[in-house]
């Protein structure tokens, strides 16, 4: 709309007449309700333009020199909750647009993106690393920093056990404010070359660190026989340790990939021709012993009733889980565990995290 400066005097004049029932002045030879009309045009322009220039100058205030809403509200003569709604109008007109310069290491898109996608509570991505054992330290320290947050207010959690689990736990620090937490072992030990991997291990450190006591599950992960695992389940110390496992408040656990670096296979759980079994049956994952396929679906195996330890029903039944893994080699296994809807917290690095989207079609 293109009005003149002859045509908005005059409008505004004869309209302030009419209004005051004096003689009319039509410097434009026009109807008295013609005029009338271009006044209540202008009038809203004019309050338009005040609106917004208020809108601009209270979003100066509060973006660029950090007032808040009450000084904001103070200085222009208006109320709290109006400068609120023009903070509000600042965002959604695109009067205020706000850009992220998020450092290299950082990445709230993806995070959101996968937490969206399936239904998790949070996830963090960490930087992939140059070679495993960097990728195993981000994990680590990412994983502690969430479970610091997480333990507030808990008073139980569970650990399996891992190479990455592990450094969870060396990076998890100790705090004169961390809640007094018993820690429990959820499946039994193996046998690694590198003792600091073992479940009781790594349930003792973190219950000190936590000031809390750790409740041992003194038996291996996988026995002999079902036989055996069935007079074992019977011992009334296992019996209690797996009782108190099973009602948690947290429970953290490792994912693993049915690949030649299995742990389970470096550790001697499970042997060549078992891993080629549960792989040609697609297992492609496993959690606490476990296995799936890349689905999420249970894959049966032949040493499943030889383990000792809670199961993936009585997991789900916890009231948080986090799975923390990454890494390529263990994509499919992550992707397993987040259709199957076991976790609620996923800590993953970022090309794993990416893969995950592109092999879920969804990115």
């Amino acid at each position: 709309m293109s009005i003149s400066f002859l045509n908005i005097f005059s409008s505004y004049y004869t309209s302030a007449s009419i209004l005051n029932k004096q003689p009319v002045v039509s410097l434009n030879k026009v109807s008295n309700i013609e005029i009338l009309k271009k006044a209540i045009i202008i009038n809203t322009i004019m309050k338009d333009w005040e609106y917004i220039h208020t809108v601009a100058k209270a979003a100066l205030l509060y973006y660029t020199e950090g007032k808040t809403q009450e000084e904001i509200a103070w200085q222009l003569g208006l109320s709290r909750p109006t400068i609120s709604r023009m903070l509000s109008y600042a965002r959604k007109s695109g009067i205020v647009s706000i850009r992220l310069d998020l450092p290299g290491e950082v990445y709230p898109e993806l995070e959101d993106k996968l937490e969206k996608i399936f239904s998790l509570e949070e996830v963090t991505i960490v930087s992939s690393g140059d070679n495993l054992s960097l990728l195993k330290q981000n994990l680590g320290r990412g994983g502690a920093d969430l479970l610091k947050r997480k333990i507030r207010g808990i008073d139980s959690l569970g650990i399996s056990w891992g190479s990455t689990l592990f450094e969870v736990v060396n990076n998890f620090s100790r705090d004169s404010t961390n809640p007094k937490v018993k820690v429990v072992q959820l499946v039994g030990g193996m046998n690694p070359l590198n003792s600091s991997l073992y479940a009781d291990e790594l349930a003792r450190i973190l219950a000190t660190k936590l000031g809390g006591n750790a409740y041992i599950l003194r038996a291996p992960m996988i026995v002999d026989s079902p036989e055996i695992r069935n007079t074992m389940l019977n011992d009334s110390h296992i019996r209690d340790v797996l009782s108190i496992a099973r009602k948690v408040d947290l429970a953290i656990v490792g994912i693993g990939a049915m690949d030649d670096n299995s742990i389970l296979l470096k550790s001697g759980c499970i042997s060549e021709e078992e891993l080629k079994e549960i792989k040609s049956r697609g297992g492609v994952g496993d959690i606490l012993g476990r296995f799936y396929d890349v689905n999420g679906n249970h894959v049966s195996s032949s040493i499943e009733d030889k383990i000792i330890g809670i199961g993936i029903d009585e997991l789900k039944e916890i009231g948080y889980v986090i799975g923390i893994a990454g890494g390529k080699s263990k994509v499919r296994a992550i992707l397993g565990a987040l259709r199957m809807e076991v976790l609620d917290c996923l800590v993953i690095d970022e090309e794993a995290a990416r893969e995950i989207l592109n092999l879920g079609g969804v990115e």
